[in-house]
């Protein structure tokens, strides 16, 4: 296959005819629809409101985008400094064009621009089926999530929470604070904000989680009558009173709560990240992600 692979933003001459932004996001949203069951709503939420050219690698066949990805950029605490992280999102190729190798030269153009200019990359698969053919390619599993489920006891009563709104900039700095460490995987402004957004989007919540004066970060969803907390910054020992009030305020049977792979807490451990040379995340904290 005559395939090759650039930056969208380099807009490279295709024979005679230059690839514009109209006909590029055309292109770029019938990849998305081929390659996941996302709405063409939630698409052009996520062009409009998230994409950046300069950070969009493409694959290029005949004059067409066949595939594509986009790399969001985030930095990982070292502890004594920082370093540039490359987060994939919504790897994906055309259905006649897939078996031909696409995304293993898309990864291969990204894992060469990251050993160039000193970069971590890190990415969150599809599903599981692909955990397989991305070790052959080169990315390891680099991060792990805990899944924290709690039934409510609707006979335990526990102090009440409060919930109000809470903007980016809030949330971003009780976020840091909370997890800062080595292997935090920490966003950017726009991404911190833009994760927000989008959970708003897709039917879920950001809020400021007020208890006993203290106050926490929560984003999260209801779905099938259970609680699900994509983030929170609660400590391990308030976890299931927090839970139990959580459950309460929103009337549902059930909480499931992601939690740092390094939290006390006993629950289930999930691969949640694989990367390219990002071991360091092993023992970090690598979520709000977009899903």
């Amino acid at each position: 296959m005559d395939c090759y692979i650039t930056w969208a933003s380099e807009k490279m001459e295709l024979s005679e005819e230059k690839l514009d932004d109209q006909r590029l996001c055309q292109q770029l949203k019938e990849i998305w629809k081929e390659s996941f069951k996302d709405s063409e709503e939630y698409i052009e939420f996520f062009l409009k409101n998230r994409f950046v050219p300069q950070q969009t690698v493409i694959a290029i066949s005949n004059n067409k985008v066949v595939g594509a990805t986009y790399l969001l950029p985030a930095e990982i605490d070292m502890g004594y400094g920082s370093i540039p992280v490359l987060f994939g999102y919504a790897l994906g190729s055309l259905k006649e064009y897939r078996g031909q190798g696409i995304s293993k030269h898309i990864l291969d153009f990204i894992f060469q621009y990251c050993d160039a200019n000193h970069y971590v990359f890190t990415f969150y698969p599809a599903n599981e089926k692909l955990v397989a053919y991305y070790e052959s390619i080169g990315l390891t599993k680099v991060g792990n999530i805990k899944k924290f489920h709690f039934i409510n006891n609707h006979k335990v009563m526990v102090e009440k929470v409060f919930l109000a709104d809470i903007a980016s900039e809030e949330y971003a700095k009780l976020r840091n604070n909370f997890f800062a460490g080595v292997g935090y995987l920490k966003w950017d402004d726009a991404a911190i904000n833009y994760a927000i957004l989008e959970n708003c989007f897709c039917g879920g919540f950001c809020k400021k989680l007020i208890y006993k004066s203290n106050e926490y970060i929560l984003i999260g969803r209801i779905e099938d009558n259970k609680l699900i907390i994509t983030e929170a910054n609660i400590p391990d020992h308030l976890l299931t009173d927090l839970m139990q009030a959580l459950a309460i305020h929103f009337e549902v049977d059930e909480v499931i709560a992601f939690l740092p792979a390094g939290s006390d807490v006993e629950s289930m451990v999930i691969p949640w990240v694989m990367g390219y040379k990002a071991q360091i995340l092993q023992n970090g904290y690598c979520n709000l992600l977009l899903n």
